[in-house]
């Protein structure tokens, strides 16, 4: 919303020379080696929610360029507030918190009242501060608000920095009808693997978490609540400064956007990304969500775990498993969107699986199978993603699979359809698969040697980094969506191109098509057929408007006469 609250400039406790606090200079080293960690998350900061612009592809032509003088007025208004950068920064505050650093023992000795809340060291964790005001001017406004945590997941700060803090309905200690965003005033509660997921850094080979630091007025606090991770249950004590039942702060919303979203305003302002950077996974340090192996079971906290640095063949350290394989194989040549296909037994017998993932998406696990003598990837989805079958769509996680399987074979149709037409790099989609391992259900392919890399997602970001536009892999990618959405005539784009090239060849995996039928309403999920047919990554209408907004075309799209849509209607308006 456009009265969102970026975040204020962070904190100055502890004020040298107060109390028995020991403010020590922040030593570079640790936030160095944080900020070598960050950009995944300050990638984010900039993306601006573009659903209120998925009427730019109307059904019919009538209005439409009354429809685009509207939306990009609306934009550049909203492009003209959300610009994030080295401003948006204040590095005067930021802080490396624990011994040899800035530290402190109990409250913060200083002088700031915080709503008599008291502040204690996050020790082991380093804070990029954010700025909203002058220096000045902070202690003024925010000098009686208290220190309240959110662990979130690094691809989520850009969002709620930009548009606040979103309530969530009927969340443990709200009613079906009732909405509430949770804080902590602990730093180590809102840092469990649950609010603060743990994320591999594939650069620096380390493991990143991510929780916001904000302040909150504590006079419009609705409800202080105990713990929901099952603490109680194992005698499991997460900070030592605060109650287990008081955990949990809960705010009820205030403002209601266009879309009918709840939010935040007035009460909470983000004032700095905390981040802990470790050599090791989390789970394997000592934690209190980590050491009592019955509350890791409870949890499913290994299930989450994942090992990047694992190799492909490294079998003698691999669980033996039974395991059947069947192939899907497309048999329909009419209809390019049907999805008649074929199963195929491949393989059934025993192989050997690796004990943790290797890698972890937005939305799956992914494991190395071996079987038959061959090496596959299978996988499957994560907690997160498995709520939203369950609670969003009403479908099993086999079910998705199979919805899978429909957009791995629509693409390859798309493919089989640029090759006859484009004279340049050939592409290809790995085949899908369902495999059953110790009777779960897997979506599986065959495993691929070669740098991985993305070269753009499901919501319009696109990798320009040296590796993603070597060959000219980035203009070729961008082409191929762009050819899925002339070619099906509008009815939907391929997206979240992904996998690897070599030899004049791409070979594509995990694909992602956005409907153009699919507007975004929870209802469509369930009436849009096209929508049922296909993954759950589709964003419909406003996925498409993610990619056309970030889109330029090159000479694959001229050479195939494919023309950008909305610079065509910008073109008429004359715009830019």
């Amino acid at each position: 919303p456009a009265q969102a609250r970026l975040s204020p400039p962070l904190s100055r406790v502890p004020r040298r020379g107060r109390g028995r606090g020991r403010h020590m200079p922040a030593k570079l080293d640790p936030i160095e080696e944080a900020r070598r960690n960050l950009p995944g998350v300050l990638n984010h900061l900039a993306q601006v929610s573009l659903e209120s612009l998925a009427e730019l592809l109307p059904d019919g032509d009538q209005g439409a360029e009354g429809l685009m003088a509207k939306h990009l007025e609306r934009l550049s208004a909203m492009c003209g507030q959300l610009q994030i950068d080295a401003r948006k920064l204040n590095p005067r505050w930021n802080a490396a918190y624990g011994p040899g650093h800035t530290c402190w023992e109990g409250g913060a000795p200083d002088a700031e009242p915080r709503g008599g809340v008291p502040y204690y060291c996050p020790g082991g964790w380093t804070r990029f501060s954010l700025r909203v005001c002058a220096d000045e001017e902070f202690g003024r406004r925010f000098d009686n608000w208290c220190y309240l945590y959110h662990g979130t997941k690094g691809r989520f700060v850009g969002p709620i920095l930009t548009s606040g803090f979103r309530a969530s309905r009927g969340l443990c200690y709200c009613g079906e009808t009732e909405q509430a965003v949770y804080m902590s005033p602990s730093i180590e509660y809102s840092s469990h693997p649950r609010y603060g997921s743990v994320e591999f850094n594939p650069e620096t080979k380390q493991w990143m978490q991510v929780v916001l630091q904000c302040r909150c007025d504590p006079g419009v606090v609705w409800q202080k609540k105990s713990e929901t991770l099952h603490c109680k249950q194992f005698g499991l004590v997460p900070d030592a400064n605060w109650s287990n039942d008081t955990l949990e702060w809960l705010f009820k919303p205030n403002f209601v956007d266009e879309q009918g979203r709840h939010y935040v305003q007035d009460a909470i302002v983000c004032t700095g990304i905390m981040v802990r950077v470790t050599d090791r996974h989390p789970l394997d340090t000592e934690r209190w969500w980590s050491m009592d192996e019955g509350y890791v079971d409870q949890c499913r906290l290994r299930y989450c775990k994942v090992e990047p640095l694992q190799l492909p063949r490294a079998l003698s350290t691999w669980s033996t498993v039974v395991v059947s394989i069947e192939r899907c194989v497309d048999r329909s040549h009419v209809d390019l969107l049907d999805d008649h296909r074929l199963t195929v037994q491949e393989f059934e017998g025993s192989g050997r699986m690796s004990p943790s993932p290797f890698a972890a998406g937005s939305m799956r696990l992914a494991w190395f199978l071996e079987s038959g003598g061959l090496v596959y990837v299978a996988k499957r989805y994560n907690q997160e993603t498995l709520r939203f079958l369950t609670d969003a769509l009403d479908i099993s996680e086999k079910r998705a699979f199979e919805k899978d399987v429909c957009t791995y074979l629509v693409a390859s149709r798309f493919a089989s359809r640029w090759n006859r037409r484009s004279p340049g790099c050939r592409v290809r989609f790995v085949e899908p698969m369902i495999a059953r391992i110790n009777g779960e259900a897997y979506f599986c392919e065959r495993f691929v040697e070669g740098k991985f890399v993305k070269w753009n997602t499901n919501t319009g970001l696109v990798n320009h980094s040296p590796e993603a536009v070597k060959n000219d892999m980035g203009d070729l990618s961008a082409s191929f969506c762009h050819f899925t959405f002339v070619e099906s005539k509008g009815q939907v784009m391929l997206v979240d191109v992904q996998g690897w090239e070599s030899g004049g060849e791409a070979v594509f995996t995990d694909p992602q098509l956005h409907t153009r039928s699919f507007k975004g309403s929870s209802g469509d999920r369930q009436s849009d057929a096209l929508y049922r047919k296909f993954s759950i990554g589709n964003l419909g209408r406003t996925g498409m408007m993610h990619f056309w907004l970030t889109h330029r075309c090159c000479g694959n799209c001229r050479g195939l006469g494919l023309q950008h849509p909305l610079r065509a209607r910008v073109a008429r308006l004359g715009g830019a």
